[in-house]
């Protein structure tokens, strides 16, 4: 859709199609197409549709998530590795974690996703818990001495 919606303080913000896509499957066919004014009675019927910037256009149908997490199969043939940066949870308590991604802000949400938590499945949504990996630190800080120019 492209367009703009009011917030709550009646500033315009854009909203995003891919909410449509995933989730407006009584109306509207996702991926295959829809007509405009189905598209305006699900938001309607939804109670309004999420802002660009929590719901990220992804250019393929995906599971509905009216929350911003996302919740789709995405396979666990891991080949690139992303960080796991935070975690939290939605209003009607669905636990994500907070992951950034290295293809840049353009990506996601400025660069960031936020993906189911606490799945059945011991590898995690998408093989996120498939082979993490982190640093540890031994060593103490440096200490440097400053150089004065003058």
């Amino acid at each position: 859709m492209g367009g703009h919606q009011p917030n709550q303080d009646q500033e315009l913000g854009f909203f995003i199609e891919q909410q449509l896509v995933d989730c407006d499957t009584e109306y509207n066919s996702g991926c295959n197409g829809g007509l405009m004014n189905n598209a305006f009675e699900f938001i309607k019927n939804n109670g309004g549709i999420t802002s660009e910037e929590k719901y990220a256009y992804k250019a393929q149908q995906g599971s509905c998530d009216a929350k911003g997490v996302f919740t789709g199969s995405c396979g666990t043939d891991l080949d690139h590795g992303v960080a796991i940066v935070g975690y939290g949870k939605t209003k009607d308590g669905t636990k994500y974690w907070i992951v950034k991604n290295s293809w840049g802000q353009e990506w996601g949400e400025r660069g960031y996703i936020r993906m189911l938590r606490g799945t059945s499945e011991s590898e995690g949504l998408c093989g996120i818990a498939m082979e993490p990996s982190y640093p540890i630190k031994s060593s103490p800080n440096p200490t440097y001495k400053s150089k004065d120019e003058l």
